[in-house]
């Protein structure tokens, strides 16, 4: 990454006008992808881990069914591929 790419970050103190952030938690964002699709992404995707590891820590086995409501969205799609 080098300065001027364009990038998505999450760390805390995201929604400051300055932040420091770790370069491993930089990813690099291909000029085809509008930055506000990455933005969403980056969200989207940590919400989900957070739902299925963090939040229900030990809850979902391995082999075990488990329901996810309204798949059709962002968060749940990400939801149900790391549950999968």
């Amino acid at each position: 990454v080098n300065i001027g790419d364009r990038v998505a970050y999450s760390v805390f103190g995201s929604y400051a006008e300055y932040t420091a952030v770790p370069a491993a938690k930089i990813l690099p964002v291909p000029t085809s992808v509008p930055l506000d699709v990455a933005t969403a992404c980056v969200v989207q995707g940590m919400t989900a881990h957070y739902l299925t590891s963090d939040c229900n820590a030990g809850l979902i086995k391995p082999g075990e069914w488990c329901l996810i409501h309204g798949v059709g969205g962002g968060t749940c799609q990400w939801a149900a591929q790391m549950a999968d």
